[in-house]
This record gives C-alpha cells, structure tokens and sequence, in this order.
C-alpha cells in the first residue's frame, strides 16, 4: 500500500501497483493483476531490480553522502 516511503521506492505501474490505505477492493484488483500476468510480473521485477540498484546501491548511496560531506565542509571552511 502507499503507506510512509513506499511510494518512494515502488512507482506505480512500473515498479509494482499500489493501493491506496485500506483500499481492500484495490489492494485485491492489484494482486489479481500480478497474479493473472506472469509477463508484468518479470517485467516490474526486472525494473524494481535496476531502480533499487541505480537509487539504493552502495555506489548510489556513497556518492550522496560524498556530496553531503563536501557540502558541509565547504559551508563550515566559509564560516570559518
């Protein structure tokens, strides 16, 4: 469901279906979907698959945190 950060990591339709909160008859109509297609199934896990690397992977994550260290250190020496 697209509950919290869900919906930051599954896009809808690409990476998986979402359901709204306590939608029941949605959360139902996703699964059948999924289940019912073994072709869209692949398909979403080969993207959910490249999306979590390319956003989510260590390299992806060093990089940001690299950035965000340099960031900072370049604002403390200006307030030096």
């Amino acid at each position: 469901t697209a509950l919290a950060g869900v919906p930051e990591v599954v896009v809808d339709g690409q990476t998986g279906l979402l359901a709204a909160p306590g939608d029941r008859d949605g959360l139902r109509a996703a699964l059948d979907r999924l289940l019912g297609d073994p072709e869209l199934r692949a398909a979403m896990s080969r993207a959910a698959q490249a999306r979590c690397r390319d956003r989510f992977g260590i390299a992806a994550i060093a990089g940001a945190y690299h950035a965000l260290y340099q960031e900072l250190a370049g604002t403390a020496c200006a307030a030096s």
